[in-house]
């Protein structure tokens, strides 16, 4: 367990350094130096301790040393107790309603043409807000497609050479060499060609595809949809003057077979919505990924993500459980199982239950039908259990020394001669 990048061990290791005898101050001082590395308000505090101890002698110096140490046992109990309040706010933030990405605000869309999209997603919905949507695909969005001739695989339709074309991607043009060498068939050939385009990174891939003892290149766009200017050709490949022959008319890597199309659709019978790509939002915020057109409307009805939001729930509940089996502090323990215990109602709603120590039980046969938006009741409405914990999860993280054990053996512990006061700020404090 660390604490802002210190260690417990090493936070030990400090106080013991700080309580020497005054020959070893120096090298107490610099080891200090090395645990606070990166923490200069800790190791402005480290000078202050080294020097309050070599101002002190005999008894001073003994009731000192002896502040020093339980000071040192107050400040692990606060470290660790501060842990068990972070610990508790971790696993009830991924229960949280709050922002996008919660797993309790996403719900997912399923269509009754099961081939009409590949996925629908609500990111920010509540159960009154999410609706089924009436979908119209009239086409997808496609990309340019060219397919080459088809060659005899073995044979050799180029000489030996060197060759280049151009290729002319929006308003940009590219140049493609490629060598023929002695014993390229078609095939090799193609596997060249395929190469040097892809090597270029242009927006276009090509691949040698062979079928029946012939093979051909497809060449097409990476992305879907018209170009902005709404052009349906995206790409386009011609011969150079210094090619040593016309590759591109003897592969044919300029018959554009598909050209390109932007997707069309509407949602709810409104006007026709056009996109270069298939993963659209709608208006009303369902981000859909659109797989093939439909004949008419297809109904896509929404479920939230039960499983997940369960074993979310799983996480929390053991977290709570540790916390309270592993807490140091008493007060925490009876304030976190008194709040389990108001809510026994509540969370036995949810298939959990409290036992008299107030942990909490997961009942499987019934927990296993719980929905998202019954879990969202009892843990995100207002007042609600998950809600009380949130609370006193942060009173314990951002105000441990409220739950030490024993908060007065450390009365008093500053005083004139150590120059320093119960108002200024320890290195525990800066550290924990």
């Amino acid at each position: 367990m660390s604490y802002y990048g210190i260690t417990t061990d090493q936070a030990s290791t400090l106080f013991s350094s700080l309580n020497t005898s005054s020959n070893t101050k120096n090298s107490s001082l610099s080891s200090l130096y090395q645990l606070t590395a990166g923490a200069s308000a800790a190791k402005l505090e480290a000078k202050y301790y080294a020097k309050s101890l070599s101002q002190t002698s005999g008894a001073s110096a003994t009731n000192y040393k002896a502040q020093l140490q339980k000071k040192q046992e107050e400040a692990m109990e606060k470290a660790d107790i501060k842990q068990d309040g972070l610990d508790l706010k971790v696993s009830l933030e991924a229960l949280t309603t709050k922002g996008n990405n919660s797993i309790l605000n996403q719900y997912s869309g399923k269509a009754s043409d099961s081939q009409a999209i590949k996925s629908a997603t609500i990111k920010n919905g509540t159960s009154s807000s999410v609706k089924d949507m009436e979908l119209n695909i009239k086409q997808v969005a496609t990309s340019q497609q060219n397919i080459g001739n088809q060659l005899k695989s073995t044979e050799k339709s180029l000489e030996n050479g060197n060759y280049s074309f151009k290729v002319n991607v929006g308003d940009k043009t590219h140049t493609i060499d490629f060598k023929v060498e002695s014993g390229d068939d078609n095939l090799a050939i193609q596997k060249k060609v395929a190469e040097a385009i892809n090597s270029k990174d242009i927006g276009i891939t090509a691949k040698a595809n062979t079928v029946d003892g012939n093979s051909y290149l497809s060449i097409e766009s990476k992305e879907t949809g018209k170009t902005k200017a709404g052009n349906d050709t995206v790409f386009t490949i011609s011969d150079t003057y210094s090619s040593t022959g016309k590759a591109v008319d003897k592969l044919g890597l300029n018959n554009i077979t598909h050209k390109a199309q932007n997707a069309i659709y509407s949602v709810n019978n409104g006007a026709d919505v056009e996109s270069r790509s298939n993963k659209v939002t709608t208006s009303n915020g369902v981000q859909i990924e659109l797989n093939k057109a439909t004949s008419g409307n297809t109904t896509i009805s929404f479920k939230g993500d039960d499983e997940s939001a369960r074993n979310l729930v799983k996480n929390f509940v053991s977290q709570f459980n540790s916390t309270l089996s592993g807490t140091s502090s008493e007060k925490a323990y009876k304030e976190l199982t008194s709040i389990a215990k108001s809510n026994k109602y509540a969370l036995e709603s949810l298939g959990l239950s409290v036992d008299k120590d107030g942990a909490i039980k997961v009942n499987e046969d019934k927990f296993k039908n719980t929905s998202m938006d019954d879990i969202k009741k009892v843990f995100n409405d207002t007042g609600s259990f998950g809600t009380q914990v949130n609370k006193k999860a942060n009173e314990i993280a951002y105000n441990p020394q409220k739950y030490v054990s024993n908060t007065s053996s450390t009365s008093g512990f500053y005083n004139s001669s150590a120059y320093l006061t119960n108002s200024s700020s320890s290195i525990i404090d800066y550290l924990f």
